[in-house]
């Protein structure tokens, strides 16, 4: 999977946002100096030729690399865009695509959690951090830049056999909302474009799109 661009990257950086968002809209958390945000502009991709999955996934694993041999912390992917450390949502990924007068940008959001903060109660049992007590955001943001650039000029297949290595989701029974209805299954693999295969009551289906509400749900007797 290559990106071809047009025209230079962009990379935005914010040391808070007021108005963070993820899938769906939802409200994305970025208190002040606590947490790395950031937006990386690709102007001139072909949105219509583009797998928005494919590239989720390569930015998680970049991610995860990066988070790895930077700060060594050792995070896991939940299927597709979220990232986890001691089983505490840390960061989010979040792709769109932008098009206005004849113009395109692909644009590949990343909200991680660093340092500990004050999460409202709602969010303390899902949400957490690295737990880091500083750390180099420069050196932190160009690792997971150059290992972004470096995954998406490999072959998607070579992206997937590590982001299967860091699923936190192998073999677990998961319940699969998508397109209006949840889906009850046991994760048994993702296959060779992204897509999450699960074992369900009508047997093996594989599905592409959709969100994982619910982890290690007991499998219906």
């Amino acid at each position: 999977m290559v990106l071809a661009t047009k025209e230079t990257p962009t990379l935005l950086l914010a040391n808070e946002q007021t108005a963070g968002y993820g899938r769906q809209g939802r409200p994305f958390l970025s208190p002040r100096a606590v947490g790395l945000y950031m937006t990386l502009v690709l102007p001139g991709v072909k949105l219509k030729q583009l797998d928005a999955g494919q590239v989720t996934i390569t930015m998680a694993v970049a991610t995860a690399q990066a988070i790895s041999r930077t700060v060594r912390r050792e995070v896991r992917i939940k299927w597709v865009n979220d990232l986890y450390y001691l089983q505490h949502k840390v960061a989010g990924i979040l792709v769109e695509g932008w098009q206005q007068d004849g113009q395109s940008a692909l644009m590949i959001g990343l909200g991680l959690n660093l340092m500990s903060a004050d999460y409202p109660l709602a969010l303390q049992k899902k949400v957490g951090s690295l737990a880091l007590d500083q750390v180099d955001k420069a050196s932190l943001v160009a690792a997971i830049i150059e290992r972004f650039f470096y995954l998406q000029t490999q072959p998607f297949a070579q992206v997937m056999s590590i982001y299967r290595n860091l699923s936190c989701l192998q073999h677990r029974n998961v319940i699969l909302q998508v397109a209006g209805q949840q889906i009850r299954g046991q994760v048994t693999g993702f296959d060779q474009h992204g897509g999450i295969q699960l074992e369900t009551d009508q047997g093996q289906r594989t599905f592409y799109s959709g969100e994982v509400i619910k982890v290690n749900v007991l499998p219906k007797q």
